[in-house]
């Protein structure tokens, strides 16, 4: 074995006989190997019973307003493509059809949000939103009976 001209490290000149040495990978003896171990995946941490419901409930709105976002996308676009089309077509042809194009990105928009309240009656038909209800409705109850008399 003979030194490189790098005196931080030794590299092996020779090759040995055997392709799985070190020597033979020219790899650097001059530094210690170590070995790293993957750790085990963390286990997920649970949601607390108390708020199963809520997270759930906050996780269902936020995908109701994330279709909202992509039905007014949507509508914007279209709208757009219309714009553009009248503009080519004739002169003055985006600021003359603008009702007609603002009603067909408003179509678009509305047709593709029209499920939204039923995501929204959904999300909100948990457990605890209906207890929550019962609760309040038993309120509303005993306050009426005072104003019976």
């Amino acid at each position: 074995m003979t030194e490189t001209t790098n005196p931080e490290s030794i590299v092996a000149a020779e090759q040995t006989g055997d392709d799985r040495s070190p020597a033979a990978a020219g790899q650097r003896f001059d530094r210690p190997i170590v070995l790293k171990y993957k750790r085990g995946k963390n286990k997920k941490k649970g949601n607390s019973k108390a708020f199963r419901d809520a997270q759930k409930t906050e996780s269902d709105l936020a995908k109701v307003s994330e279709k909202a976002a992509r039905a007014v996308a949507k509508g914007a676009k279209v709208y757009n493509q219309a714009r553009k089309k009248s503009a080519d077509k004739k002169r003055d042809g985006a600021l003359r059809d603008f009702g007609s194009n603002l009603a067909e990105g408003l179509s678009e928009s509305i047709s593709r949000a029209s499920s939204i309240p039923v995501d929204i009656a959904d999300a909100l038909n948990t457990k605890s939103a209906r207890r929550m209800l019962r609760g309040q409705m038993r309120l509303a109850r005993s306050g009426l009976r005072l104003w019976r008399w």
